[in-house]
Order: C-alpha cells, then structure tokens, then sequence
C-alpha cells in the first residue's frame, strides 16, 4: 500500500497517493503515517499532527522533526 502511494506521488496523482498512504497508516506503516501528514498539513493540520504523533510514538525521526517543524512538539 506504501509503495502504491508512492509511485502515484511520484506520478503527480496526489489523491490516490493520499487514499493508499492512509491505508497503509491504518495498518501501521510509520512511513505512510509521515508521509500523509505531509499531504494533509495544509488542508488539515490536526490530521497531520496526529499521524505525525503516531509515528513519533514509534519513534520514526521524520515524523519528530515534523512534529518540531509545525507544531513545536517534537514529542509527540
């Protein structure tokens, strides 16, 4: 589902590349969680803020660094 996401990104396709990331962050791909917050920031930042916490939760540094970046909570 990651990789799916990745390779409509890459395509330009960001709607499916957002419907498959989600899948892939509602099973638990911390990458996909990183990655889709980057898409929903600036239409939803509370939902870029979440998936960025559940991945910081899991220690992914991206997601920590995102979390710092917007938000000044790189805690998570």
């Amino acid at each position: 589902m990651f990789e799916v996401g990745t390779c409509a990104a890459v395509d330009g396709d960001l709607s499916t590349a957002k419907f498959w990331w989600g899948r892939a962050a509602a099973a638990g791909s911390t990458d996909a969680m990183v990655n889709l917050g980057g898409l929903l920031l600036d239409e939803d930042p509370e939902g870029a803020r979440l998936w960025w916490s559940r991945a910081a939760g899991e220690g992914h540094p991206a997601a920590i660094q995102n979390l710092d970046a917007n938000f000044g909570d790189g805690k998570g």
